[in-house]
């Protein structure tokens, strides 16, 4: 059976409603937009809850369709594949593991803004380091501890930027 990830936890509830089966899926928008907290466009939600019936009938096989004459009245029905003891929890945890809360995106953001600015300062460092040595031969010497230990510094920083901006990219992959 192919993994269908839904992120919307209230959806998933929805869905994971003994209850709830044998529905449109203009029934599935009004109830999804009954329960919701916030208001949203009708049209959003509709196009939102269609890919995910999509997915669940066409690549799932996990929803049986019942035809009509006119495509929006179309039902769909829960069969012997849908998960029915899976929890709205269970389903979030597991595929929302970076689905962090915008004060956190905006966090590491700039965290990742700042390590990239001191990354930027320390290569420029670098780079002065070189440019001096190769006008005055002579400090070589005396710049080659320090030219050492920005380059280390440069490598943290680098390490930083990257692992921040993976966590970065996979937040909005789950968010999108």
């Amino acid at each position: 059976m192919t993994q269908i990830i839904i992120r919307d936890p209230l959806l998933i509830q929805i869905l994971s409603d003994e209850k709830f089966d044998d529905f449109t899926i203009t029934e599935l928008r009004d109830r999804y937009l009954t329960d919701a907290d916030k208001t949203y466009p009708k049209k959003m939600i509709r196009d939102k809850v269609y890919r995910i019936v999509y997915k669940l009938y066409n690549e799932a096989k996990c929803l049986d369709k019942i035809e009509a004459n006119n495509l929006r009245e179309a039902r769909y029905v829960k069969n012997s594949l849908f998960p029915r003891d899976i929890t709205p929890n269970q389903l979030t945890e597991i595929h929302s593991q970076y689905a962090l809360n915008n004060h956190a995106f905006n966090s590491l953001k700039q965290k990742y803004q700042q390590h990239q600015i001191d990354l930027d300062a320390s290569l420029a460092e670098l780079e002065e380091y070189s440019s001096l040595v190769a006008e005055y031969p002579e400090l070589k010497n005396d710049l080659q501890n320090v030219y050492v230990h920005t380059r280390e510094n440069s490598s943290k920083l680098l390490g930083k930027v990257n692992a921040l901006k993976n966590v970065l990219d996979k937040f909005k992959e789950a968010n999108r």
